[in-house]
């Protein structure tokens, strides 16, 4: 054997190398591909991401062409790598010790790190030559796809749902890559809470979060409507759970806001909704599904013996994952000039001139609610509005203290 020759199947052997390095690459970059990313390209119309989820939708051509690809390189490979050790006199029976060795590194343990690493990189680069192999593979796959059905069929094995999902690990991984110093600002890091809060509330009862019934205003069931003014003369509640007995023995739900026309003489018991008990074991994803579906916003919350012992809200729920809201607005809430926002009727027309940069006339009103009652001549019932400038105001809780939250948008 001359140099030449040495040289060439040098060549060719890490010729095949280099192929099978490329379809193992391409396997694990495939599956590894982020899911949220890919499907975000493919609504940009990305020609390469189509191109991967069509293969992703069709497992048998993904993995039949890499399955291919990867052991005609490795069969080709081998033979080259015999015929190299002829070509420099050496026992081409030899071969194998090195060639399993190279295979190894280099067309396996290498390249599936490095896809696991830069997973959407290398799938993005070399998905056009794995697209154009699994057509030109079509009569094979098509082969090894019926082969295997056939099979499947034979052991009783069910076909695989394609569905589309993401895995918990794949979300978590969206979430983990917006902790990069590529993503500094805030607003990441609250999402990142967030979603972290999400992922906790698996492991989360109604017990963890329920407010105690002991720092519950509550009142017994003898209470009358008038009575019940009189407690909220003092504080503002938007619901009142009312007992029989004891405070563990809950019989309804009072709400202010449905008693704004009901006599003083009234006994509150009467004009009460029926409570929804839950358990105090039960898993807060269960409860906000429950919340979403009875049209409920409040549950008291049973212990074994079916005793209550505390409230749970869906605000309760919400401030779990958001965390608490504060009523003050943030700096850069406070020049918007487009709003939609909820706030109290007690919010003094002032504040909400130098919160939203308006211009109304603080001789008129003190409040916002003041200015609702101004201009309606009566105290504002619930979903009464009026325009005011650019600004639509909306009574959204009216109690029998008059309104106490206000929607606001612009109009104009």
């Amino acid at each position: 054997m001359t140099y030449d020759t040495t040289i060439i199947w040098l060549l060719l052997t890490i010729a095949c190398i280099a192929i099978q390095a490329f379809f193992t690459m391409m396997e694990m970059a495939s599956i590894s591909f982020n899911t949220i990313h890919l499907q975000y390209s493919i609504s940009r119309g990305d020609k390469k991401a189509i191109m991967l989820n069509f293969l992703l939708q069709n497992p048998a051509r993904l993995f039949g062409t890499t399955l291919i690809g990867v052991n005609v390189a490795l069969q080709v490979g081998s033979e080259c790598s015999r015929m190299l050790y002829s070509s420099m006199g050496l026992n081409p029976n030899f071969s194998p010790i090195t060639q399993v060795i190279l295979v190894l590194i280099f067309a396996e343990l290498a390249p599936m790190f490095a896809a696991r690493r830069y997973s959407e990189h290398v799938a993005m680069s070399g998905i056009r030559i794995l697209h154009a192999a699994s057509k030109v593979l079509v009569p094979v796959t098509w082969a090894i796809n019926i082969l295997s059905r056939v099979v499947g069929r034979l052991f009783g094995a069910e076909s695989a749902n394609t569905t589309i999902f993401l895995t918990r690990d794949e979300l978590q991984k969206t979430i983990e890559e917006l902790k990069e110093p590529s993503h500094p600002d805030d607003d990441k890091e609250d999402f990142n809470a967030i979603a972290a809060n999400i992922f906790n509330l698996r492991n989360t009862t109604a017990q963890k979060i329920m407010v105690p019934l002991s720092e519950v205003q509550m009142l017994p069931d003898h209470y009358t409507v008038g009575r019940m003014r009189i407690l909220l003369n003092k504080a503002y509640y938007p619901y009142l759970p009312i007992f029989e007995g004891f405070r563990e023995n809950v019989i309804g739900i009072a709400y202010p806001h449905d008693l704004i026309v009901v006599d003083d003489s009234s006994d509150v018991k009467s004009h009460v909704k029926p409570p929804w008990f839950i358990s105090g074991d039960a898993n807060i994803q269960h409860i906000l599904h429950e919340f979403r579906t009875n049209g409920k916003n409040i549950a008291i919350v049973l212990d074994g013996d079916g005793s209550a012992i505390g409230i749970l809200t869906l605000q309760d729920i919400l401030d779990e994952i958001f965390g608490e809201m504060s009523v003050p607005l943030s700096p850069r809430e406070k020049y918007l000039r487009v709003i939609d926002k909820t706030l109290p009727g007690t919010m003094k027309v002032t504040e909400f001139n130098d919160a939203f940069d308006a211009d109304l006339d603080v001789s008129e009103a003190e409040t916002l609610a003041d200015l609702m009652k101004n201009i309606l001549g009566h105290e504002p019932e619930r979903s009464e509005s009026v325009k005011v400038d650019q600004f639509e105001f909306t009574a959204e809780d009216s109690t029998l203290l008059g309104v106490q939250t206000i929607s606001v948008k612009t109009i104009n």
